[in-house]
């Protein structure tokens, strides 16, 4: 199993987030997202782990999703 996580949790960044978590091969270890209100949001919203850092989720992956603009 690949641990994945998702750099971006904007409207484009949750798709992303929703779609992973249903993919076997992934282990969706969590996200980062810069706007802490929205990452709030998310985390409650998806049930996920939201990093405080992007050091944070890259130290935590072997894979990283990244959903900017």
């Amino acid at each position: 199993m690949i641990k994945i996580g998702v750099l971006g949790a904007g409207h484009l960044g949750k798709i992303h987030l929703k779609c992973i978590k249903q993919i076997p091969e992934y282990e969706l270890v969590g996200f980062y997202d810069p706007n802490i209100e929205n990452a709030i949001a998310v985390a409650k919203e998806l049930d996920l782990r939201r990093f405080e850092t992007e050091s944070d989720l890259i130290d935590a992956c072997e894979v990283v999703d990244i959903v900017t603009p």
